[in-house]
Order: structure tokens, then sequence, then C-alpha cells
């Protein structure tokens, strides 16, 4: 029978043993402990590896070009484009730079003025009164100017909500006057509106141009005819458009001076309550026929 030889794992003991003895359980000749002996099983068959597959060849990156990039989002924006506060602090460095410039020559200046006023040693005695004022002014200077720009971003930021919420305001104010105008232009001509109304009646229904959106495009006409209800024309331009400027009477009142959206037809009338009747197209409020105005989001 072939032998072979293996180690303890207690005592480490190169033991040999016979083939019989494989697998069995034996005590160690040197430490008297309790081992098994290795059994020996058939050889491992070779294992082949699939051979590497060849490494992709580098690829060439392309250099991002100068031009901006075209964000298709506003949040896809980077912070720094869209905060204001990098044109403040750009602002801030060019006010600030003529002073910082005008320190350094007047320092290169007052050096040579000082050269020859040195000790034993060669340093200066003092350092020029001139620079020292300068530089504590100049100091102050800037950061009085960082507050003051940084004070009116606040300010203007602060301001920004306020004021326009105070628009939104009367722009709603507005819409309701007018809705309550048209109530009482309808009392006296049997709960019609001017544009439903005949011309020979005092309406304007023969100059109703409709487009196809329901909204009318003489709706300074139908103004007009309810200027005695109406009383003011400046409630027909909205705070908050600057392309509009309130008119100063009745008689001069143009589109120009137009801010809201008048819609017109037969749907069109106290009977109908929930029909809209006019909207502001800055503040996107809603003045329905019954007189209530739904506020908007602004745009």
């Amino acid at each position: 029978m072939s032998e072979f030889k293996f180690s303890c794992p207690n005592c480490s003991q190169h033991i040999q043993c016979e083939e019989l003895w494989s697998g069995r359980q034996i005590n160690c000749p040197a430490c008297q402990k309790p081992l098994v002996v290795p059994s020996l099983g058939p050889p491992a068959p070779e294992v082949t590896l699939p051979p590497i597959p060849p490494a992709p060849p580098p690829q060439v990156t392309r250099r991002a070009s100068g031009k901006r990039v075209k964000y298709l989002r506003y949040e896809d924006v980077p912070w720094y484009r869209q905060s204001t506060l990098n044109h403040i602090f750009a602002i801030t460095g060019l006010l600030c730079l003529p002073p910082l410039v005008w320190w350094v020559v007047t320092m290169c200046l007052t050096g040579d003025i000082y050269q020859k006023n040195r000790d034993k040693e060669g340093n200066l005695k003092i350092w020029g009164t001139f620079s020292k004022v300068f530089s504590v002014v100049l100091v102050a200077g800037q950061i009085f100017v960082i507050w003051l720009v940084m004070a009116g971003a606040v300010v203007d930021v602060a301001r920004a909500p306020v004021a326009s919420r105070g628009q939104s305001f009367i722009c709603e104010s507005h819409l309701k006057q007018i809705g309550l105008a048209f109530k009482i232009w309808a009392i006296d001509h049997d709960d019609q509106f001017p544009f439903n109304v005949s011309t020979t009646a005092g309406g304007t229904k023969e100059n109703c141009v409709r487009g196809n959106d329901g909204f009318d495009q003489n709706a300074v006409l139908h103004f007009k005819v309810a200027s005695r209800e109406l009383s003011d024309p400046k409630i027909l331009a909205c705070p908050a458009d600057a392309s509009k400027r309130p008119a100063t009477d009745f008689a001069s009142l143009e589109a120009l001076n137009v801010s809201y959206q008048l819609r017109s037809g037969t749907n069109i009338s106290d009977a109908t309550p929930d029909e809209i009747l006019a909207i502001c197209p800055i503040h996107n409020h809603t003045l329905r026929c019954s007189g209530l105005v739904a506020r908007g989001t602004s745009r």
C-alpha cells in the first residue's frame, strides 16, 4: 500500500500514514489528540479559463465649446446664474477698484518720501501719516459701499413682493367695479349687458367683433357706453400693466387705455352668473357675470 504524509492540526507534528487510514479518525502519536486523516480524492480537473477580450480603444472626449448652454428648464440653471448676488458683487468690485488703484499708487509714491527717514538699522522711523489716513478711509469707504449696495438690494427684494401684492389688490378692486357697473347698466336695459343691446336702444350689439377665444376686440366701445356707471376711466387700466396708461376721461378713451379683456355674446348676461365677463392678462384675475372676482396667479 502507498503511504502519504500530513501534519497534525493541533501540534503540527508530521505524520506518515498508509492510504488505508484515509478519512478515518486516529490519535496523534505526539499530542494524543484525536484527528481525522485527510482523505485522498481524485485530482482536480484542469479548468480552462475563457480568453480575455481585448480592451476597447480609448475614447477621445471633445472639449466643451465656449458657447453658453441653453437650458430648457429654470431648475437646470446653475445657482450662480439664478442668484442676483453675483451682480451685486460685480458692481461692488467695480466700485471698489478705482480706490484700490489709487491706494497702490499712493503707497508707491509715499515710499520715496520716507526713503531717507531711517534709523541706524535701516528701518523707517514712522510710517507715512498720509498713507495711514488714506488706508483707513479707503477701508471704511469700501465697507460703507458694500453695506450700501447690499442694503439697497435687500430693500428692493423685500419691496418687490409688497408692491406686486398691492397692485394685485387694486386690479381685483377694478374688476369688481367693472362688474358692478355692468350689473347696474343691465338693470335699466332688461338685464342685458351693453354688447347684447342694439345701438338703437343705447347698446353696442352691432359693434361686437369677437375672436376665436370669445374676447371682443371692441371692448373700448362697450366700456364707453357704460361710462356713467363706471364713472372713472382709470379703473380700466391695471396698475401693473406698463403698456397701458389710464385715460383722463371717457371721451379720449382708446385701446391703449384699457388693460382688461372683455367677453361678449348672448351667453354672457346677468342670467348666466358663472360665465366669464372679463379677465386681467397681467394677474389672471377673472370677473364673472355675477360680479365675483376669482383671484389668479401673476405671470
